[in-house]
């Protein structure tokens, strides 16, 4: 199984990092956790979808430690996932000056 899912975590690291998924969440401050939806609202697409499939994306890096995570439960029962950087990717991400942050 390893192998044949092993293209999928620098492919999703890719895509979050073009669309600067990684820089919207570190504008939001320190300690900020941010959902799917907050992320995907700042993102140039008019897909309805978009949230949820950013939320896929979102979990695959938090399975790795790449983003932090911490589930709320809403009052109709739903869960909502909020994501922040780790040390790891804060490094992936830019600075207010739109620099790539150094080790």
């Amino acid at each position: 199984m390893a192998i044949a899912t092993a293209s999928s975590l620098p492919t999703v690291l890719k895509s979050v990092t073009d669309l600067g998924v990684l820089d919207i969440i570190g504008k939001a401050g320190p300690n900020a956790y941010l959902s799917s939806a907050e992320i995907a609202s700042h993102l140039p697409t008019n897909n309805p979808n978009a949230a949820t499939t950013l939320e896929r994306l979102l979990r695959l890096l938090a399975s790795y430690t790449l983003l932090s995570h911490s589930q709320r439960t809403l009052p109709d029962g739903r869960i909502k996932r909020l994501y922040e950087l780790t040390p790891v990717s804060k490094v992936l991400s830019k600075n207010e000056d739109g620099v790539y942050r150094s080790l």
